[in-house]
């Protein structure tokens, strides 16, 4: 999932590999959705953190990342950006900031 299309600006994922995979489910997108509305307004780091490991295998992690003209910047967009809340564009982006949790 790419939170912008005019350059990678944020990406939510998995790692794993054939033996540790990402399942289908029907509940995960819809969670992240919930995190993401105006009763909670998480950001999109809590919200995938809070939902990205659902229907999973034992030791796929949850992963998100983030692009910034600066190290901070790349953490502060990682950390802090909401549907309502962009942090302006980082073009061109010189830092990648990401975070996982695992299963």
């Amino acid at each position: 999932m790419v939170a912008r299309i005019s350059g990678l600006h944020l990406a939510m994922g998995h790692s794993g590999d054939v033996n540790h995979d990402n399942l289908d489910s029907a509940q995960k997108l819809p969670t992240v959705g919930l995190y993401l509305g105006p009763f909670f307004g998480s950001s999109y780091r809590t919200a995938w953190m809070s939902a990205g490991l659902i229907d999973v295998q034992s030791g796929v992690c949850a992963v998100i990342t983030a692009t910034g003209r600066t190290e901070a910047e790349a953490e502060l967009r990682r950390d802090f950006e909401t549907p309502t809340n962009r942090i302006p564009d980082a073009l061109p982006p010189t830092w990648i900031a990401w975070r996982w949790v695992c299963s």
